[in-house]
């Protein structure tokens, strides 16, 4: 038998970090309604929970439609970076490059 394919998703453990999309609020992920509200962290944390959860969704899908396909979302683990910089609001300026 031939392996199942694979379909692997890029995610982190900061998605188990508080965060609206983590608490069930769908009103305002993209921070429309207040723009001033905004947060690079949140938005990260968001972001790679919505990865988890698409990776559940297409399983769920792929496993109803009897497919050969195996979905995972994975953490990379720590890595050096500048990431960090964009994430410490306060303490870092992306646009002088500091």
């Amino acid at each position: 038998a031939e392996a199942p394919s694979r379909v692997i998703s890029l995610s982190s453990s900061a998605h188990l970090a508080d965060s609206p999309l983590g608490n069930g609020d769908l009103s305002d992920l993209m921070w429309a309604k207040e723009p001033d509200a905004y947060s690079a962290g949140t938005a990260y944390v968001q972001s790679k929970l919505a990865n988890v959860m698409m990776v559940y969704e297409l399983q769920a899908r792929v496993a109803k439609d009897g497919l050969p396909v195996v979905v995972s979302a994975v953490h990379p683990g720590g890595v050096q970076s500048d990431l960090g910089r964009y994430l410490m609001e306060g303490l870092a300026d992306p646009e002088s490059g500091a």
